[in-house]
């Protein structure tokens, strides 16, 4: 009966590695996924008819994958990185622009929006 119930535990244990082994591979391979998506489209960014919003979804699904595995700080710092390149999209498309009062308001818009948001994460 003893050999039975050890048994049954290591079998257990045995599953139970197992499962997070896969979980865990299929993880990553996720991630990996979206990461060379989220490279491809990054480099392809000065191209014609690149789009944010399609860089964003890839860049919130990696997110999204980090948060369901409660790696929040690696979740935190996708989200910084989509923070950071918003602006620096937002402030090429301002340089471009020929209104210099749009451009002045426009870029005090973005810095009092920056520190309210880091004002927000701390």
């Amino acid at each position: 009966m003893v050999d039975t119930e050890m048994s049954e535990l290591e079998l257990w244990a045995e599953f139970t590695e197992k499962m997070k082994e896969g979980i865990v591979s299929s993880f990553d391979q996720n991630v990996m996924s979206f990461e060379e998506d989220v490279r491809r489209l990054d480099s392809q960014r000065q191209m014609p008819g690149w789009n944010y919003c399609t860089f964003f979804i890839l860049k919130e699904g990696l997110t999204n994958a980090f948060e369901m595995m409660n790696l929040h700080e690696e979740a935190l710092r996708q989200y910084d990185e989509l923070e950071a390149s918003f602006f620096q999209i937002l402030r090429g498309i301002i340089s471009k622009s020929k209104a210099p009062i749009v451009r002045v308001h426009v870029d005090c818009y973005l810095d009092a929006m920056a520190q309210t948001l880091m004002d927000i994460s701390y």
